[in-house]
């Protein structure tokens, strides 16, 4: 019985055999007519180390949260994440490289990796030539390293103005109280204000 459901098989397969055979023929066709219609891709990588720096903002009337190691790493791929693959960053890099695609493809084509294991980003970038996936893998973490940098030092530089705000106050009260002082001199007569002498006259009881 068994040898005779085989031989059925056998004989089913034999006769659609042309079948079979043509769509065969057919996947192939149609697997080499899309790889010939696509263009060649070309990929080109960088490895990046994230190294969290300690907190330099100082923040008053409120105590400033402590954040892990882990935490701070996590926080700066992910933003330096956003900022690499933002729109704004793919239409500069674009701009200054004359490499002609749109934006979308651009980011459609970049990725970026972290590994589990550690504080190492592998950003990769593809396009239809190696130099031009390496330079716009170069210009585009360029642009965001500098985009990145400029955004966590806002703080401190809005810091920095205020104190040079505060110490050119300090500067013109410190001005003007000299000018004072010396109206003073000129209007009582004394040469001298720093130097009185108070005499104390000792009264016989």
């Amino acid at each position: 019985m068994m040898e005779t459901s085989v031989w059925s098989y056998l004989a089913v397969l034999r006769k659609r055999l042309w079948l079979i055979l043509l769509l065969f023929a057919v996947t192939m066709v149609v697997i080499l007519v899309r790889a010939w219609r696509t263009p060649p891709a070309y990929a080109s990588s960088t490895v990046l180390q994230v190294m969290p720096l300690e907190s330099e903002e100082v923040t008053l009337f409120a105590r400033q949260n402590t954040v892990s190691p882990a935490d701070a790493t996590a926080q700066v791929i992910f933003q330096f994440t956003n900022v690499v693959r933002s729109t704004g960053i793919a239409q500069r890099t674009l701009s200054e490289t004359g490499i002609r695609m749109t934006a979308r493809q651009l980011l459609d084509g970049l990725a970026v990796e972290r590994d589990p294991a550690g504080d190492i980003i592998t950003v990769s970038a593809t396009a239809g030539t190696p130099e031009e996936a390496e330079q716009i893998l170069v210009k585009q973490v360029e642009l965001a390293l500098q985009q990145y940098r400029e955004s966590r030092a806002r703080p401190a530089v809005a810091a920095g103005r205020f104190l040079e705000a505060e110490l050119d106050t300090a500067e013109r009260e410190l001005e003007n109280a000299r000018a004072e002082l010396l109206r003073f001199k000129l209007d009582t007569g004394f040469e001298y204000l720093d130097r009185v002498y108070v005499v104390v006259e000792a009264g016989s009881e």
